[in-house]
Parts: C-alpha cells; sequence; structure tokens
C-alpha cells in the first residue's frame, strides 16, 4: 500500500551543519504532537483501505486493525516518518540536493501506540540527516576571478629537436616494460617505478615517476621493495631537484623538504632492453631511419605539450579553488573512486586477484578521485565562462574539452615560451622520458 505524505504536520525544529564540499548534517527534532499526526495518518489510511469481515471499511476498531496488520502499519509509519524527516531536511537545504539519508536516530523511550525506535526521553524523536549537494563550483566572486585567470603567468615548454639523441631514444622507447611485484637488487637499473610521495602531512600527494638507473642513491634504498610498500627516502640532491621539479610544476608554493620524505611505490615496471628485442620493434615498426626519427621526435614533443597542459591547467585549479568553494555529489565521487579501483585491477590483470588487490590502496586512490572532480569542474567553469556552455565531462569528450580549454588559456594568460635541449630535459625532467616510454 503507498501512503501519501503530501499534507503539511507541524513545523519540525531543525537544525543545520554545513561540513566540506557541499554536505550537510540536519537535526531534525520530531515533537510528540508531531510523531501522533503522523500516525494517525497512517491508521486512518489502513482503516480507509482494510478489509476486514465484519466490519465496513474505515470502521474497524484500532484494535482489531493493529492486530490483524501490526507489521504492515508499523513499516507504513516507519517509512512516512522517515519520508517526512528526509523531506524536511531536504527543503531546508540551500543547494540543488544530491542525495539525502537518515545517518542517526536516538533509541525509543517513549509510550506512543506504535513504538518508534529513535524516541529520546522527552518524547521527542531526533534525527541526523546526511544531505549531499550536487556538484558545483561557486566562486566568491566570479568577475574578480576571470581577471586573476588572465593575469596568471606561465612558462611553456618546448623542445631542440635537432638536439635529441635519437639513438638512446630509439633504445628506451622499443624496448619492453612488465609490471612487477618486487624489484629485482640484480638489476637495478632495469626498473621504472611510480611512487605516490606525500610532500605534506595528509595533502599534496603527487604521483612521481623515477627511472632508477638516473638515480643511484635512490634504487639502493629501493632494493627488494614491494608493490604498495611504505618507504622513507634520503633525499640526495639529484631527487631533491626532480621532486621540486614535480612539484612547482603543479604547485605555485615553495617546496619545503628536510633529509628524508615519505613515498608509497604505486607501480614497478621492468624494462628489457635486449638488443635483439630492440631491433626486432624497430624492424617491426618501420624500416625508414626517417620516419622512425619523426615519429620518435613527434611523440615526445607530444608528451611534452602534454606536460605544459597539465601544469598550466592546474595552476588554474589552484587559482579557481583559492578564490571558490565546491560542492562534490557523493554519487559521483563514488563513481570515479570505483573507476580508479577498476583501472587498477586491469593493469594488474595478468596477477591473480587476490595478489592485484593488494596494490589497491583505498587511502590513495581517496584524493586522487577527488582531484580529477575537482579539476573537471574547474574545466567546465573555464569552458562556459571562455568558449560557451558545456553540460559534463565523461568518456566521449574528455579530451576534446580539455584540449579546447588549454588552448583558450594559452590566449589568455600570460604565457613566456622557453626552447630546451635534450640533455637539459634529461637533466630537469627525467621523468618524461619514462612517462613516454611507458605510455606506448
Amino acid at each position: 500500500m503507498v501512503l501519501s505524505t503530501s499534507s503539511e504536520y507541524m513545523n519540525m525544529k531543525v537544525e543545520s551543519e554545513e561540513r566540506e564540499l557541499g554536505i550537510f548534517l540536519y537535526n531534525v527534532d520530531l515533537s510528540e504532537d508531531e510523531i501522533r499526526e503522523i500516525e494517525n495518518k497512517v491508521i486512518d489510511t489502513w482503516r480507509k483501505n482494510a478489509n476486514i469481515p465484519g466490519y465496513r471499511k474505515g470502521m474497524v476498531p484500532l484494535e482489531v486493525l493493529k492486530q490483524r496488520y501490526s507489521k504492515e502499519i508499523y513499516r507504513a509509519f516507519e517509512d512516512m516518518l522517515e519520508d517526512r524527516v528526509i523531506s524536511e531536511a531536504k527543503k531546508r537545504h540551500p543547494y540543488p540536493v544530491d542525495k539525502a539519508k537518515i545517518i542517526r536516530r536516538y533509541r525509543n523511550k517513549s509510550n506512543s501506540i506504535i513504538k518508534i525506535p529513535g524516541q529520546t526521553e522527552n518524547d521527542t524523536v531526533l534525527f541526523t540527516v546526511k544531505v549531499s549537494s550536487q556538484t558545483s563550483l561557486i566562486p566568491k566572486d566570479e568577475n574578480e576571478l576571470i581577471e586573476k585567470i588572465k593575469n596568471i603567468s606561465f612558462v611553456s615548454y618546448s623542445l631542440n629537436a635537432e638536439t635529441i639523441d635519437f639513438e638512446e631514444l630509439t633504445n628506451l622507447f622499443f624496448s619492453s616494460s612488465r609490471v612487477e611485484r618486487h624489484i629485482d637488487d640484480k638489476n637495478l637499473n632495469n626498473y621504472v617505478v611510480e611512487m605516490i610521495v606525500e610532500f605534506e602531512e595528509g595533502s599534496h600527494y603527487v604521483l612521481v615517476i623515477l627511472p632508477l638507473e638516473l638515480f643511484p642513491e635512490t634504487a639502493k634504498h629501493l632494493q627488494s621493495k614491494k608493490i604498495s610498500q611504505e618507504i622513507e627516502l634520503p633525499i640526495d640532491n639529484k631527487l631533491k631537484n626532480t621532486l621540486q621539479n614535480y612539484y612547482n610544476s603543479i604547485y605555485d608554493e615553495p617546496l619545503k623538504l628536510g633529509n628524508k620524505i615519505k613515498v608509497k611505490l604505486f607501480g614497478i615496471f621492468a624494462l628489457d632492453r635486449d638488443r635483439n628485442i630492440i631491433e626486432n620493434n624497430v624492424r617491426a615498426f618501420s624500416e625508414d631511419p626517417l620516419t622512425l626519427r619523426n615519429f620518435l621526435s613527434e611523440k615526445l614533443k607530444n608528451k611534452i605539450n602534454s606536460f605544459n597542459s597539465s601544469r598550466l591547467i592546474n595552476k588554474v585549479v589552484r587559482t579557481v579553488m583559492s578564490n571558490s568553494k565546491i560542492h562534490i555529489s557523493e554519487t559521483e565521487y563514488l563513481s570515479e573512486l570505483l573507476e580508479h579501483i577498476s583501472w587498477s585491477l586491469i593493469q594488474y590483470s595478468d596477477l591473480p586477484i587476490h595478489i592485484s588487490s593488494l596494490a589497491i590502496d583505498l587511502n590513495s586512490y581517496l584524493p586522487r578521485s577527488l582531484e580529477r572532480l575537482i579539476v573537471d569542474n574547474v574545466i567546465k567553469f573555464i569552458y562556459k565562462t571562455f568558449i560557451g556552455n558545456i553540460y559534463k565531462i565523461d568518456k566521449t569528450n574528455d579530451v576534446e574539452v580539455y584540449s579546447k580549454v588549454y588552448q583558450k588559456l594559452l590566449e589568455i594568460c600570460n604565457i613566456t615560451n622557453k626552447n630546451i635541449s635534450y640533455r637539459e630535459l634529461k637533466e630537469e625532467f627525467p621523468f618524461l622520458l619514462y612517462e613516454f616510454i611507458l605510455d606506448k
């Protein structure tokens, strides 16, 4: 039986508390009179529709009605009570609602006709309702924010193609790679590791790619280490320089590094640079050396452009978020989190599920999932402000949307172009070369 909840009840006492990211907690306090009114409505509805031999509809005594339909009446009462409480919380919510649920209520202390889990000693029931807002970006002052975006200064890198060491690049790109669970002590130089670096306690997590052959001191401390293992790495000058370049590519603020830093191994890849494998891969690609050089040059150029794009977009995100607040839909957040987990399981699909699942660290995925939603919504804001309206970003249009936003930012921000050599690329941004390899 479906019960209507459209009629108005007495005004409930509602207190609200705003949490982060558009989450509100509402304490909804119902008096005994309000409980009785809901209770009477449920009973009246069942009495009107009850078909009990010996009684006309609408004339069934309460005790008979309760004896025949006690469980059904109780369930209907619970449903109507919860619907009413959630409806009251949603009505008070100042933003579009994503979802709402009752997360807490006090125990029964009442002598009501219908026992209510959650009733307090003073004949009131106190519910706590969690309401999640729909995802939305809320600037403090939109016009001021637009001007700040236009005033962003940014250095864009390009590579001098004439300086590329094509023999080295060919050997790197056409080597084979495989996912490993641990680092073999005997072949440290053949490993490339992905590490989640915690630059500050509880915040500023960055995924860093390190080729161990370029970091011999760091490699010594990673001997025999396993996937998902937490490590405290000593910081030498070479590692310090790379971490600073990584950090500065994302954040504007100065980086303070001590003598050690906490990392977690997120990915371990072994490169097989056997000469026969490389030559076979090169032949399978093309017999024409010029075609090979053009291909590698274009691939590396695209990788640097992608690096520029992510750096500029991250800088804009930081500017927007320091002048705005954001609401995140719990539904969208959960969907993003599950996608990250699924992607990791696929990445380790050659391993048994009980092994590959060990590589999934939920604590590392939580901030990354949140960051993805924040970035997507900043991109939507930039697109709507400078290009045109857009409804959503998903797998069908994300590459195109990000590309258009990046090109527009190059037009409106203060951009300085810096041409670097292949040697400078290796010294300042070695991770780009190995991202380039692992992405193939």
